[in-house]
Parts: C-alpha cells; sequence; structure tokens
C-alpha cells in the first residue's frame, strides 16, 4: 500500500466493501521493515560510498518490476547528487523487461510518462543506463575497474548474469552485492545472506 517509482499505491476504496475472499502476496507479512525512506536513503548512501571509493556494485534483482524500481531510485539519486554518476548496466532478463516497461508508460505511475513528455528520453533506458548486449559486452564490464552499478537477473543468484558478475567482482573488497529481494532457503543468494 506504498507507492514505489513504477507502481502505485493499492487502491483503498473510500468507504468499506462486502468481500468473500481476500487474495494478497505476504511474504514479508511478518516482519517488521524500516521506513522505506530509509530503506531507499540507506542503500543510495552505500552504493554512493561503494562508487566513490572506486567500487563496483552488483544488485541481482527479479527481471519484473524489482529492476525497473532500482533503476529509477538510481537515476534519481544521480540527478539529484546524492551519488556520483556512473554507467549502470541492465544484464541478463532485465534488459527485455526494461524495454517493455518503456513501451507501456501509459499503464504507469503518472510521472514515468512525464519523463518522456517533459525531457523527450526513455523514462528507464537514458544515460547512464546501458542495455549489456551480449557475452563479450558482459566480459569487458566484468574485468573493467572503473566504477559502475549492475542490475541483472538472477535475483537470487540460482543462474542467469547475476552469479557470472558475483564470480569476477566479489573477491575483491572495494566491490559490493546488494540484496534487493526475497532469497529463498534454498538459493544461493540465502547462503550469502547467511
Amino acid at each position: 500500500n506504498v507507492a514505489t517509482p513504477v507502481v502505485g499505491a493499492a487502491y483503498m476504496p473510500p468507504k468499506p466493501i462486502e468481500v468473500s475472499a481476500v487474495i494478497t502476496e505476504s511474504t514479508y507479512g511478518d516482519t517488521l521493515l524500516p521506513a522505506r525512506k530509509e530503506q531507499v536513503r540507506t542503500f543510495v548512501q552505500a552504493i554512493g560510498e561503494t562508487l566513490r571509493d572506486g567500487g563496483r556494485v552488483l544488485i541481482p534483482s527479479f527481471a519484473l518490476g524489482r529492476a525497473q524500481e532500482i533503476t529509477q531510485i538510481l537515476l534519481t539519486a544521480m540527478q539529484g547528487g546524492q551519488m556520483r554518476m556512473a554507467p549502470i548496466y541492465l544484464d541478463g532478463l532485465t534488459r527485455g523487461i526494461t524495454e517493455l516497461y518503456e513501451g507501456m508508460l501509459d499503464e504507469l505511475p503518472e510521472g514515468l510518462g512525464n519523463v518522456k513528455k517533459t525531457s523527450k528520453q526513455n523514462a528507464f533506458l537514458r544515460d547512464p543506463v546501458q542495455l549489456v548486449k551480449d557475452k563479450r559486452e558482459r566480459e569487458r564490464i566484468m574485468q573493467s575497474d572503473k566504477p559502475a552499478i549492475v542490475i541483472a537477473s538472477s535475483g537470487m543468484l540460482h543462474a542467469g548474469a547475476s552469479p557470472q558478475y558475483a564470480r569476477a567482482w566479489l573477491p575483491h573488497a572495494e566491490n559490493a552485492l546488494f540484496i534487493v529481494g526475497y532469497q529463498d532457503a534454498e538459493s544461493p543468494g540465502r547462503r550469502l545472506l547467511e
């Protein structure tokens, strides 16, 4: 029931209505989390510190929704001066899904459509966001020592592009990995958290 950069808050009817069933997602339903603004502020600050110190950031993400939300948070922080400008690479399934999001701005929160109307830029795929087109480009990014952010599938580090970046970057202390979603008990991401 809290709006995010890519999804409006849940609709709450003005008056109670009679229902016979409610179906809801409740992954963190029994967990008290910090306020969203505080989580975003801490996230942006930590990524900013990593970039400032010359590190690279890996954000394993679910391709649908979360990757686009994280992209918007990072773009806003960079444009607002909360962190330095650095390339944001989208890899794996996050590429195609984000391209689809660009095509459906009319269905997304008004602010995203306004970006395109007022600045003539894409809402998601604008500087410094870049799509990683192939394995060769992925290898180049992994071998570079320049500060950068990669948002890549899979969000739980099962497969896809994320484990490749993790193997390349995590042995180096200046780099960081940020978990931004649920980690199944059997996933590599959960083992890493533990």
